[in-house]
């Protein structure tokens, strides 16, 4: 028996039956007029709209449902058959074993940047080493894989941040900075959404923090045809975005074996 087929009989007899009926009505070209996405909030501002609207002129008939939420919920739901197709990401820095049963295909690579107060004395250098923010005040997420991923790479760079203020919103966490409350490392692609006046944002020198976006699909079961439209819309979108001169990097090959959804 092959890979395919012992993945099949594994999975529950309800999630079976399911793919079988909607692969049966995309057969018969009636009832199947939903694409079910998932993702993460910044890649749901960003990635996804202009993605959605090209998908859109391209398979009018098919209906978006769309659903934000972090990776590790989003995964386990998509590996339970809730959505077709998920956008997800991890930090090279973090990587464990990739999830069993999902597909992972790279997007792109986000390099940080660093959001500074306007008049900061690194506002204007070409990219600021994390080792110089040792000693700021700091502006970061809540408890969270970014939240380890960046506490992370301050310890390698011979720190522990001094955390002020704590938000998963990066619009929050660019007012804080603005208002001088403290320095913030955001990703790229929160920059598309909108860089606030009174902050200056400048590339995190190195590669010490970055994380990568992947298209997820489920290995076994059924896969809708209106996937495939999708994954070629994402990646015309990513390059439709403004990340005001921090443009987001290709995936090489030494970012494979990604993303623990745990």
């Amino acid at each position: 028996m092959d890979a395919a087929s012992e993945g099949e009989r594994s999975r529950p007899g309800a999630l079976r039956l399911a793919d079988a009926e909607r692969e049966l009505a995309e057969t018969a070209r009636v009832g199947l007029n939903q694409l079910r996405v998932a993702a993460f909030a910044t890649a749901a501002a960003t990635v996804l709209p202009p993605a959605a609207g090209l998908f859109r002129e391209q398979m009018p008939t098919v209906e978006l449902a769309v659903t934000e939420g972090d990776p590790g919920d989003t995964l386990a739901a998509l590996h339970a058959g809730d959505h077709d197709v998920a956008l997800a990401y991890d930090y090279p820095v973090l990587s464990g074993p990739g999830p069993d049963g999902l597909e992972l295909e790279p997007l792109f690579v986000d390099q940080m940047c660093v959001a500074l107060p306007a008049e900061h004395p690194l506002a204007g250098v070409d990219a600021v080493p994390l080792s110089a923010l040792a000693y700021e005040p700091w502006c970061a997420p809540h408890h969270s894989v970014c939240r380890d991923a960046l506490d992370l790479a301050c310890r390698t760079a011979g720190f522990t941040p001094r955390i002020v203020s704590e938000t998963n919103d990066y619009m929050v966490m660019q007012g804080l900075v603005a208002a001088r409350v403290g320095v913030a490392v955001m990703p790229r692609l929160a920059t598309a959404i909108a860089v606030r006046p009174g902050i200056a944002v400048r590339p995190l020198l190195g590669d010490v923090l970055e994380r990568v976006t992947f298209i997820v699909t489920r290995t076994a079961g059924y896969r809708p045809a209106a996937v495939s439209t999708l994954r070629a819309a994402l990646i015309h979108g990513v390059g439709l975005l403004d990340t005001h001169g921090l443009a987001l990097e290709p995936f090489e090959s030494e970012h494979t074996g990604l993303l623990n959804p745990a």
